[in-house]
């Protein structure tokens, strides 16, 4: 067989897959005839009590037209990635934007199906992720979620149950349950045995083992950077993040703060307070404040978080000298 007629066949297969592909029963999620513009893309987020639009944009010349709503709960990471999705909502708009009031903290995706003649197309939207109104601050702390560390060396084990707590809506403090996380954070660091403690690997490792969803230890070259990356997550996930204390040496648990602007709709914000837990109270109160205590920004950073500083001789196994260390949703 000639090129040229190798290059026919090959046109002429192509034609015939792609004639499959547009036909009756076309793969759901084509974009080809279906484009959504609201929401825009995955993942995406909205502050219920402001209006949504669900929007999309239309090649073809259709005679019918249906949408799909579609609703789940948030998935353990505290977004839509994983939702276990449920068909709530069916109509026969007669645009292609369609206004829609939603509930707080649900995922939403849609589902456009149109017919032209003979032919359907079909396409899904990404998932919307919906979040609460934006009050200028966040504070995921309740009555419950504190627990005082039980050994001298258990911080870490301490933040984990406390952050939890929060994730799981429980209240537990016991000491079984902090010897789980400690053993396990332990056997799953990077620091040398002969340190004590649990490092950052470890903490992220046990919330992740335990039921807190996708958590990791993250590198800041600066406070103000640790303190915007910290509150985006915890907008957006709803989630506790952990502190790397007293350059390395304690655990703390950053449950609020107060930010110029909202960090789930701009990245033109700054972290100005926070509140936060440490396990070592009320038996050392000259170290770790009441639980849910307010600090300005700067007043953290002076008394609380500064750069790790590895105290232990040498940094070469330490991937988190010099850094401000947060643990992450």
């Amino acid at each position: 067989m000639t090129a040229l007629l190798r290059s026919i066949a090959l046109s002429l297969c192509l034609a015939l897959v792609l004639g499959a592909v547009g036909g009756v029963g076309a793969a759901r999620g084509s974009t080809a005839e279906i484009a959504f513009t609201s929401p825009p893309a995955e993942p995406a987020y909205h502050v219920v009590g402001q209006p949504f639009t669900l929007s999309w944009q239309e090649n073809v010349e259709s005679t019918t037209r249906s949408l799909q709503q579609e609703e789940a709960a948030l998935d353990i990471d505290g977004g839509c990635a994983g939702a276990a999705w449920q068909a709530v909502l069916a109509s026969e708009p007669q645009a292609t934007s369609v206004e829609l009031e939603l509930t707080v903290n649900r995922c939403y995706r849609w589902t456009v199906t149109l017919t032209a003649g003979e032919t359907t197309y079909s396409a899904t939207s990404p998932s919307l992720r919906t979040l609460k109104v934006w009050t200028g601050k966040l504070n995921l702390y309740r009555k419950g979620v504190f627990s005082s560390q039980h050994k001298w060396d258990w911080c870490v084990a301490a933040s984990v149950q406390m952050m939890l707590n929060i994730i799981k809506g429980t209240s537990d403090r016991s000491r079984s349950n902090q010897k789980k996380y400690y053993l396990y954070a332990r056997a799953n660091d990077l620091t040398p045995d002969r340190i004590p403690g649990a490092d950052p690997r470890g903490w992220a490792l046990a919330l992740s083992r335990y039921g807190g969803g996708t958590y990791q230890d993250v590198n800041s070259p600066s406070f103000r950077t640790a303190m915007r990356r910290a509150a985006k997550r915890m907008r957006l996930t709803g989630r506790p993040v952990g502190i790397l204390a007293r350059a390395g040496d304690h655990a703390m648990v950053l449950n609020g703060f107060e930010a110029t602007a909202d960090p789930a709709t701009t990245d033109d914000y700054e972290v100005t307070a926070v509140r936060v837990m440490g396990s070592l109270w009320p038996d050392y109160p000259k170290y770790d404040p009441p639980p849910n205590t307010r600090y300005t920004a700067a007043t953290f950073k002076r008394r609380f978080f500064s750069r790790y500083d590895n105290p232990f001789g040498s940094a070469r196994w330490s991937v988190w000298e010099g850094y401000f260390v947060t643990i992450n949703p």
